[in-house]
């Protein structure tokens, strides 16, 4: 052993203390670039599976259900390179020698996987540095998110890295699994193996560690979705959810990406990979209601921005957001099995079901998804009549069990696959299955290639015997066919297919609840009188503007504002009095082009009245998004504006007016 090596470093038998949680801000990340073919070549090809590559493991052991023992085991599953446990108190490890010290260990070393007590994490980040090893995974727990003591570490480690350029993944993670390769390097229990590495084009990124092991369980369990990667970045001392998404956006292995954050490295540079890569990108956002922010906090030491800034933003740069965990999963197995479709405004599906009552709840529950049953064809009718009874004719949805009755479940269910997708008039094809009985068999792979050779998206809803639904799960995962569970999941995923996206008088900002707004003045006298009152009001304070009153059925407002993380934003929304009350507004990134605030426009819940509705006059939406345009170009423009506040802007004769703005600066208030 080397002079000066502590004898316990690389034990990996210690228990972690429990500490106190609290609060803690992110430390700050390394101005370098992420290098994922220096550091981890496991990621990027299949090189890394030679005998030449190696693998340290940190505080690995011998006792079995511990993580150094679990990362051992899962390696020697999967990866062919070479092994090395390090550890001073064993001299042999499952079958494999062990090292005492990083410093012991034969070269080269290509990553070291770290799972020690905490406070002998920043000691062995020192000695593989001094190895020229050029990254270590961090799986370890006890750094930021556990306190001021944790944070401390962390922040040690993290000036050890930036002095030497080693690169960091974690701390506070199960690291990462590639199921294509077959690489496991995590604490993630063996079971995985047992359960089975279903293998397919979806990559996620979870910045929660038992997040990532257990839905990664938890999905390929139930056969529900194929997974390329799933990488576990916990704390992100270094390595962070931009690095990751870089590398996964040119991943020839990945078609959608999945993402759980509670926290934003750098949001700006998040949104701009995500604006330049036509792969679709889902993301689930914790923390960002007020409750969900304070949970969030405890957990990995993360921030949240505003959660509507964020959905903004997000929606801007053509990101789908998700609301579960399960969202997230059918979300990306759906954008995973048809990343080519893009979005446009197309929503007719043909109802294919064996039951009449699951045709009608489907219909319903697609009408909240912006979707609409096709109008079938005659020719379509025709064909379907064929084989269906003569005393029943067919129309949408399909319910095809009199037919099944008369001809039998392959044939009425092909037929019916083949005249809805000859249909012009179908956008994507919705079917009915049930597995283990009622004789409803059906031929999963004549479906698919049949909506396939169509162009057309096809969907299943699943029900039955378990194991014939779960087998059942899997054949239509092989064959690129998303099914589900539940008929919601289904029809909000086809929804989301289509329809995804691609703020005068100093001291106080509303005036109309401080009586400060004067309406309806139609003589002189009626001048002097409101004037004398708003002076007394006033108490000497401000001044009094005078304006002509412009009439309009609608309100509208808009608004810039520097979020501390975000940046420049613009907001448009529902204005007048009703603002806070209906909570319809948008956000975007400053600067914006006219496309970027026409898009923000369109995301409005009150969109349909802007084209006109009830007698309103349609809303000149060019001049709109130029106001947004305009409000984002001169808040980035001057650094000292906080925030400008148009509210309401009138639409007068369909044009926007503003009849009143609020400027704040960074030191001062203003009225303007």
């Amino acid at each position: 052993m080397p002079k000066g090596t502590n004898q316990a470093m690389y034990g990996g038998d210690t228990h972690l203390e429990k500490y106190r949680i609290r609060l803690q801000l992110h430390p700050g990340r390394r101005s370098h670039e992420f290098r994922p073919y220096r550091l981890f070549n496991c990621f990027c090809n299949n090189s890394f599976n030679s005998r030449k590559s190696c693998i340290a493991v940190v505080g690995a052991t011998a006792s079995k259900g511990k993580g150094g023992n679990i990362i051992v085991s899962n390696l020697k599953k999967g990866y062919s390179g070479k092994i090395y446990p390090v550890n001073p108190g064993y001299k042999e490890i499952e079958g494999l020698p062990c090292y005492p010290s990083v410093a012991d260990v034969p070269d080269p070393v290509d990553l070291a996987i770290v799972f020690v007590a905490a406070h002998m994490v920043p000691g062995v980040i020192e000695d593989c540095a001094k190895r020229n090893i050029p990254g270590v995974m961090i799986q370890s727990a006890g750094f930021s998110e556990t306190g001021t003591k944790g944070e401390a570490l962390q922040q040690k480690a993290k000036q050890i890295a930036d002095k030497t350029g080693i690169r960091l993944w974690g701390p506070n993670c199960m690291g990462l699994v590639d199921a294509g390769r077959r690489y496991v390097f995590s604490t993630v229990t063996p079971a995985i193996w047992e359960t089975g590495l279903t293998c397919g084009n979806v990559s996620l990124i979870a910045q929660s560690g038992m997040l990532a092991g257990a839905f990664l369980i938890d999905l390929m369990s139930h056969g529900t979705m194929g997974i390329s990667k799933v990488c576990s970045i916990g704390n992100k001392m270094d390595v962070d959810e931009n690095d990751l998404l870089a590398y996964l956006i040119g991943d020839p292995d990945t078609a959608a990406i999945g993402l759980y954050l509670e926290s934003f490295t750098d949001c700006r540079r998040f949104m701009a990979l995500s604006r330049g890569t036509t792969k679709p990108i889902v993301i689930l956002n914790g923390g960002k209601t007020a409750g969900g922010a304070a949970a969030a906090v405890s957990h990995t030491a993360s921030l949240s921005a505003s959660g509507a800034l964020v959905s903004g933003a997000m929606a801007q740069a053509g990101i789908v957001e998700a609301n579960d965990f399960y969202q997230l999963a059918d979300y990306c197995k759906t954008l995973g099995m048809y990343p080519d479709i893009p979005p446009e405004s197309r929503n007719r599906v043909a109802v294919l079901t064996y039951t009449g009552a699951a045709g009608i709840v489907s219909a319903d529950i697609m009408d909240t998804h912006g979707l609409v049953l096709s109008q079938f064809s005659a020719a379509t009718l025709e064909e379907l009549q064929t084989v269906f009874p003569e005393w029943m004719p067919p129309s949408n949805p399909v319910d095809m069990w009199p037919g099944i009755i008369l001809n039998g479940s392959k044939k009425v269910y092909g037929k019916a696959m083949e005249a809805v997708c000859a249909d012009p008039g179908v956008d994507a094809v919705f079917v009915h299955c049930f597995a283990g009985g009622f004789s409803l068999e059906t031929d999963l792979e004549m479906m698919a290639k049949t909506a396939r050779k169509a162009g057309k998206p096809l969907f299943c809803w699943i029900s039955g015997e378990r194991e014939r639904v779960h087998q059942f799960q899997e054949t239509a995962q092989q064959h690129g066919i998303p099914v589900f569970r539940e008929i919601m999941r289904a029809v909000e995923c086809m929804g989301m297919l289509f329809h995804r996206p691609k703020g005068i008088l100093p001291g106080i900002a509303h005036k109309t609840e401080s009586n400060l707004v004067r309406l309806g003045i139609g003589s002189e006298q009626g001048l002097e009188k409101e004037v004398e009152s708003l002076q007394q009001t006033l108490q000497g304070r401000g001044s009094i503007l005078i304006q002509k009153q412009v009439q309009g059925k609608m309100e509208l407002m808009a608004g810039f504002v520097k979020d501390p993380r975000l940046g420049p934003c613009v907001m448009c929304g529902l204005g007048g009095i009703f603002a806070e009350a209906l909570n319809d507004t948008v956000f975007g990134l400053a600067p914006l082009t006219l496309t970027d605030a026409l898009h923000m426009i369109d995301r409005l819940k009150c969109r349909d009245m802007l084209d006109g509705y009830r007698g309103c006059d349609p809303v000149d939406k060019s001049a709109l998004g130029s106001i947004l345009v305009t409000l984002g170009n001169l808040g980035c423009a001057y650094p000292d504006i906080q925030e400008i506040d148009i509210n309401p802007l009138i639409i007068h004769k369909g044009v926007p007016v503003a009849v009143d703005g609020l400027v704040v600066l960074a030191q001062r208030m203003e009225s303007k």
